[in-house]
């Protein structure tokens, strides 16, 4: 079967098989479908990537808060030994980042380490102290 054109001016016609015309539309298609895909990877990109970065930062920041939670934990007993030993755990738990320099001299030496209060023992509107903390 053949697809015909017939020119008015003229009546010269021309005969286009099917498979043709079928080819031509299939062809159009993909590259219809390829422009699009481009163009969506191109716009898209950038707005993923920035989404994975505030999604980093945000992850960074929730362990960085949840290990100042474990060293105010670790702090606020008052007895020296305790804190040594709860800054030990939570360093070989692998919780913690601490050079085995500073471990052994905390261990050595456990009164240099500073007590954290707890909440409850602090005045309204104060914040723990952060001297003698170790600095990030």
């Amino acid at each position: 079967m053949k697809f015909r054109v017939t020119s008015s001016d003229n009546g010269q016609s021309i005969e286009v098989p099917n498979s043709t015309l079928f080819t031509g539309t299939v062809v159009v298609a993909v590259i219809s479908a390829l422009t699009t895909l481009l163009t969506n990877l191109l716009v898209e990109s950038p707005k993923v990537q920035a989404t994975l970065n505030q999604q980093q930062q945000t992850h960074e920041l929730a362990v960085k808060k949840f290990q100042v939670e474990l060293l105010e934990r670790a702090l606020q007993s008052k007895v020296a030994q305790h804190r040594a030993q709860s800054l030990v755990l939570l360093v070989d738990a692998g919780l913690l980042h601490m050079p085995s320099a500073t471990i052994t001299k905390l261990v050595e030496k456990p009164d240099g380490i500073p007590e954290w209060p707890s909440s409850a023992q602090l005045p309204v509107g104060t914040q723990p102290p952060t001297g003698n903390m170790p600095k990030q």
